[in-house]
């Protein structure tokens, strides 16, 4: 593992990808359609983390294959501070921003749960290089 040095930066990277358990959702590019639902799977949503720890600090910049996260960063920023134990100033939580992507928009199936869950699952499998 790294060293622990607490005044050495250490530097980490996770990455997971996520699929709604039902691939038929609306897609953010579809937003000027009467029902923009795919009617299937093409790609994969991917969460990217690096993480930047030095001794108690931690900074994480997380990067998802989303269109935004309008009505949806409360969420994130909660999954952050409660359950990761990291203070939300500490993050940059980045969309892509493709309209390919299903929305995070209530109603739409299991993607919320599943980037919750890829948010979490990224920052515990971070690999830290030094």
């Amino acid at each position: 593992g790294p060293s622990a040095d607490p005044n050495q930066l250490m530097v980490g990277f996770g990455r997971v990808t996520c699929v709604p358990d039902d691939p038929l959702v609306h897609i953010a590019g579809g937003n000027a359609k009467e029902d923009p639902a795919t009617d299937g799977l093409l790609d994969t949503i991917e969460i990217t983390c690096v993480s930047l720890k030095k001794g108690d600090e931690t900074y994480l910049i997380y990067t998802v294959d989303i269109v935004d996260v309008i009505g949806y960063n409360t969420t994130i920023e909660n999954t952050i501070k409660n359950e990761l134990g990291i203070d939300p100033d500490n993050v940059i939580f980045n969309a892509t921003h493709t309209h390919s992507a299903p929305t995070l928009k209530p109603g739409d199936g299991s993607l919320p749960g599943a980037v919750n869950y890829g948010i979490k699952f990224c920052y515990k499998n971070i690999t830290f290089v030094l």
